[in-house]
C-alpha cells in the first residue's frame, strides 16, 4: 500500500500530526509513506524515520508551479489530506488515488465562539481529527489520545548553545496577541529567586530580568527543538512550542486565556497542565485568539496570577520528578 499524508503548515498544525502518522505505520507497518508539505514541514518530520519520500511546495508557489509539481507526484492507493485547504485537494485532480480529507469543523467551530452551539461536535483534539482520515477507511476504532500523541523518535539535536545542566523554558509569544499571558517576566522573578534557571525562547520582543538566558530570535527551528527537549520543564502560551514540547514529554504548563478546548488544541497528554479561568462565560472569543479582546478587560489573562503559575508549575515538577 502507498499513502500521501498532505500538511503544509503551521509549525504547531505539523508537528500535530506525528503522532497520527506514526499511529499509521504502527498498524501497517509495510505500508509506503510520502509526505506532501512545505520546506518547513519536511524539516519538522524528517525525524520520522520511517518516511520514504517527500515532496515539497515552497511557500508562496505560483498556481502553475504547483500544479507542475503535483504533476510530477507518483501514483498512490491513498492521499490522506490532514490540511483540507484548496492547495492541498488540487492534488487530488492528478491521480487516481483515493482522496480522504479532515473534517475540521471550521463553521461549528465558528458558531460555538459566536453562540456556543454543536459543543456535541467539539470533543476531538486535532490529533483525532488527522487520525480519523484514515481510520474510518480501515474501520479502526479511535485510540486513547495519548496513543496519538505528537513525537519525534529520530530526531537529532543541535546542542550547540550553551546553557546550564538545568533550566526551564519560557515561551511568551504567540501568533495572536490576545493569546500572549502578561505575566511572563513576574514568574520569572519567582524561578530565579527560587534559584531555578530560566532560559525564553521564540520569536518576539519581551523584557526579562538580566539573569533570565533569553536566546529569542536567536535559534534554528532544530536549535528551538534541541533547548526545549534538555529543560525540566516548559511554561508556553497556546502556540507551536507547546506541542513541541508535548512531544518530547517534557513537563509543560501551557496558559490558555481566549481559546478553550472545544477548539482542538489542548494538551490532554500526560505531564500536560493548562493555567486557565474557566468561570469567565466569554471564553472563547476567537477561533484562534484574536489580537484584541473584545470587551475590553482581557480578564481570561489577567485572571491568572505570576504565583498561580509558579504553583502549578511546581506541582508538575514534583509529580514528574526524575
Amino acid at each position: 500500500m502507498k499513502v500521501l499524508f498532505t500538511r503544509f503548515s503551521a509549525t504547531g498544525d505539523i508537528v500535530l500530526t506525528t503522532g497520527p502518522i506514526d499511529y499509521f505505520h504502527r498498524k501497517f507497518p509495510e505500508a509506503q509513506i510520502d509526505i506532501l508539505t512545505s520546506p518547513g514541514g519536511e524539516e519538522l518530520l524528517s525525524s520520522l524515520p520511517y518516511i520514504n519520500k517527500f515532496h515539497t511546495v515552497p511557500k508562496g508557489s505560483s498556481l502553475l508551479k504547483i500544479i507542475s509539481i503535483y504533476l510530477k507526484i507518483p501514483s498512490y492507493d491513498y492521499i490522506f489530506d490532514f490540511q483540507g485547504s484548496l492547495k492541498s485537494q488540487l492534488v487530488s485532480l492528478f491521480t487516481k488515488a483515493k482522496y480522504l480529507k479532515i473534517e475540521k469543523h471550521s463553521r461549528e467551530r465558528r458558531a460555538y465562539v459566536k453562540s456556543r452551539k454543536f459543543k456535541s461536535l467539539l470533543t476531538d483534539h486535532v490529533v483525532q481529527k488527522y487520525a480519523k482520515v484514515y481510520l474510518d477507511e480501515f474501520n479502526l476504532n479511535i485510540p486513547e489520545l495519548e496513543k496519538l500523541r505528537p513525537r519525534f523518535p529520530n530526531f537529532k539535536p543541535q546542542n550547540d548553545i550553551e546553557l546550564p545542566k538545568k533550566y526551564i523554558v519560557l515561551h511568551p509569544y504567540a501568533s495572536q496577541k490576545n493569546k500572549e499571558w502578561p505575566y511572563f517576566f513576574e514568574l520569572s522573578n519567582l524561578l530565579i529567586s527560587n534559584n531555578i534557571n530560566v532560559v525564553v525562547v521564540g520569536n518576539g520582543e519581551s523584557h526579562f530580568p538580566k539573569e533570565v538566558i533569553n536566546i529569542s530570535n536567536q535559534t534554528s527551528l532544530r536549535q528551538l527543538f534541541s533547548v526545549i527537549q534538555n529543560a525540566s520543564a516548559v511554561v508556553t502560551t497556546d502556540s507551536g512550542p507547546l506541542h513541541i514540547s508535548v512531544a518530547f514529554q517534557i513537563p509543560t504548563l501551557s496558559v490558555f486565556g481566549p481559546t478553550t478546548k472545544e477548539l482542538g488544541f489542548y494538551p490532554n497528554f500526560k505531564k500536560t497542565l493548562v493555567l486557565e479561568d474557566n468561570d469567565l462565560q466569554c471564553r472563547p472569543c476567537h477561533v484562534h485568539g484574536g489580537n484584541t479582546c473584545p470587551l475590553q478587560h482581557f480578564q481570561c489573562m489577567y485572571n491568572l496570577s505570576a504565583q498561580q503559575a509558579y504553583n502549578e508549575l511546581h506541582g508538575l515538577l514534583l509529580k514528574y520528578k526524575n
